[in-house]
């Protein structure tokens, strides 16, 4: 319930509101432009047609907030945005940095001039029918792939896991020219990828199966917390991209396996997906190190993922770091390419 004096000083015109409780607060039509709401909660409230313009809501607890048609148009959010409905809400020139929008209908909402610097697109976030202009600004924001193909980012292109504003003549799927040393790295990963692609197609194919097992097992561990779901969502989201990644490359491989003579494009395109995926994996774990770190103590999933990686030609020094830093040495390591062996034997006999 909401803190009576808290409503007091709100209902009274008092423009610094920080650490207030409104939580199942009835604010429906209230004009409360212009005030501080920094670390203020308003789990549960309502707020639909609430006018909010010019507002602060750094640090603020908006969970289950129901706020269809309410205006925060210029206000400024770092903070948690979970569960909450902001349909038809008008966030014309906001500044979203740093929030995490997870579970939250924004459909039919006005971004206009607004900022998602820094942002996070989480699960369960709907964008239908948005407004947007040539200033709203997603560069930099974390989403998922299937996310990024939504039609408000489609000048962005998706790299490691953000939105990056696309250059004139650059297309979505185009990736940038490799260094010297990433063309090395691609040669080294074509060159095993030839001579390898059935036992790499097949050790693929046993990750995906491995990290789908990760993904029901960790569905019974789902946290309530809001920070700590925030983190399990994002490490879901990252496992089931990567899956949706090495399926892919299983195909690829695969393709390449049973065609002969081999595509060299095709070879070279396993190459840049494997290589993609690498990179891809080392962003989130740079971005996730406390996190990686407890993940890999309980299971040996990313260093059989990193495994894989380093067998197909990934830097050989990124990834017995990746891996050492994650699964705590030698021992895991070996387990997790036992796992690999296993998994990829007993599909030869399947």
């Amino acid at each position: 319930m909401a803190d009576p004096e808290d409503l007091r000083l709100l209902l009274a015109g008092e423009r610094d509101l920080s650490s207030c409780d409104f939580s199942e607060a009835n604010l429906h039509c209230l004009d409360l432009r212009n005030r501080n709401f920094t670390k203020s909660k308003f789990t549960n409230a309502v707020a639909t047609q609430a006018v909010f313009s010019g507002s602060i809501f750094n640090g603020a607890l908006l969970l289950s907030l129901k706020a269809a048609y309410a205006d925060f148009s210029k206000c400024r959010f770092a903070n948690i945005l979970q569960n909450n409905d902001f349909a038809n809400c008008n966030f014309a020139e906001c500044d979203f940095g740093n929030s995490n929008l997870l579970n939250s209908d924004f459909s039919g909402a006005n971004f206009s001039g607004a900022s998602f610097r820094g942002a996070t697109f989480g699960d369960g976030v709907r964008l239908e029918n948005v407004t947007i202009d040539s200033i709203t600004d997603f560069d930099g924001a974390t989403t998922s792939r299937a996310s990024s193909r939504l039609p408000i980012f489609k000048d962005y292109i998706f790299e490691n896991g953000k939105l990056r504003k696309r250059q004139e003549g650059q297309h979505l799927s185009r990736d940038a020219e490799p260094t010297a040393s990433e063309a090395n790295t691609l040669r080294v990963m074509s060159q095993r990828i030839q001579a390898n692609s059935t036992d790499y197609g097949l050790m693929a194919a046993s990750l995906v199966d491995l990290i789908g097992d990760e993904i029901e097992r960790l569905s019974s561990e789902k946290p309530n917390e809001p920070e700590a779901l925030q983190k399990f969502s994002e490490y879901i989201e990252f496992l089931e991209n990567i899956r949706s990644d090495l399926t892919n490359i299983s195909s690829q491989l695969t393709a390449i396996s049973k065609n002969l003579p081999q595509s060299l494009a095709a070879v070279n395109q396993a190459s840049s997906s494997i290589y993609n995926l690498f990179k891809e994996a080392c962003s989130w774990i740079e971005g996730h190190k406390t996190y990686a770190i407890d993940v890999g103590a309980k299971t040996a999933i990313l260093g059989a993922g990193f495994t894989f990686l380093k067998v197909c030609g990934a830097p050989v020094e990124a990834s017995f770091y990746a891996m050492g830093f994650l699964v705590g040495g030698k021992q895991l390591v070996e387990a997790a390419t036992g796992a690999i062996k296993g998994a990829t034997n007993k599909a030869k006999t399947n």
